[in-house]
């Protein structure tokens, strides 16, 4: 049989509720030369059932739930297609997200294509995740910079020209370094500025929770380190894992502080937190131009309560805008 041009991975652990949402979405795509590959990550409550008569649908059933890194893994030496994307069995996108993102790929002649993810709690959206970035093409070192520096946000949800580097197994934000691998042996990146793909924010996500996984986050720099060094000449590499650990402190204090309670857990990740905020840190925030982070850590150091009523104030104004 001829590849299809793209094979979209489904990873799916408990969400047969939510799959069938996800799956119109994926058949009502404009672009049919599809191949969708849903990967059931050892579910026992909530498994993958009965999916739609559509042959460009491949149900894989894995025995024993093997973690994320390891469904991605997986699922792409299984995968068919020349290009390859994610969407989460809780998610929906567009039905042009992937004529508009491969469009974009092909036309560029890019190894990924990257878009805005719009965050939806409750049904509702609450915004895009940070994309701060211009135009329809960028290099791989302009992307790592600004993922790096929080104005760009690196996940699964793009669109990669195969060969794609293995995820790191056992690693919880695996995400962020399969894709900084990824951007290690590109040679652009194309942009595409529509937020097609809804991300849905609740309780079991990462972005929606805090966990005693969040003590991974510490180890970001470590993984991240050869990419870096393959992207950025020596003189560079410094700034750039500057950036990155201010990154790591600015996620971990967020997801204390979006946790909003008064749980061992939080508490210890904003003491880890405000150990390494100081001074020399809020002014290089601000001298780079990121008066939220500056405003962030400053609060932070402020006391605890101050940056969770902070947040939250912000969160609810976010919302309130959509």
């Amino acid at each position: 049989m001829t590849p299809p041009a793209v094979t979209v991975v489904v990873p799916c652990w408990e969400a047969g509720a939510t799959l069938p949402a996800t799956l119109e979405s994926l058949r009502a795509q404009s672009f049919a030369d599809l191949e969708i590959l849903v990967v059931d990550d050892g579910s026992a409550r909530d498994p993958v059932r009965e999916v739609p008569a559509d042959p460009r649908i491949v149900v894989d059933r894995r025995p024993v739930n093997g973690g994320y890194a390891a469904v991605t893994n997986h699922a792409v030496r299984r995968a068919r297609g020349r290009w390859v994307t994610f969407v989460d069995a809780d998610d929906v996108v567009a039905p042009g997200y992937v004529e508009t993102m491969l469009a974009a790929g092909r036309r560029h002649d890019a190894d990924l294509v990257l878009a805005p993810l719009m965050a939806v709690r409750g049904g509702r959206e609450i915004g895009a995740l940070p994309f701060a970035v211009d135009g329809e093409v960028i290099s791989a070192q302009e992307a790592c910079r600004r993922a790096v520096r929080g104005q760009l946000v690196l996940s699964q949800h793009a669109l990669f020209r195969r060969p794609t580097p293995e995820a790191v197994e056992g690693f919880t934000f695996n995400d962020f370094i399969m894709i900084l691998d990824h951007l290690a042996r590109s040679r652009r990146v194309a942009l595409v500025h529509e937020p097609l793909y809804r991300y849905v924010v609740h309780g079991r996500s990462m972005t929606g929770s805090l966990r005693a996984s969040v003590w991974e986050l510490r180890d970001l720099p470590a993984h991240a380190a050869p990419a870096i060094a393959a992207l950025f000449g020596p003189d560079q590499v410094p700034e750039v894992h500057a950036d990155l650990e201010q990154y790591v402190v600015t996620q971990m204090l967020h997801k204390a502080s979006r946790d909003g309670g008064d749980s061992p857990l939080s508490r210890d990740v904003h003491a880890w937190c405000r150990r390494r905020i100081g001074p020399r840190g809020i002014w290089r925030a601000l001298r780079r131009g990121d008066v939220a982070t500056a405003g962030s850590w400053l609060l932070a150091l402020c006391g605890r309560s101050a940056h969770i009523l902070a947040y939250r104030a912000y969160d609810r104004r976010k919302s309130a805008d959509r």
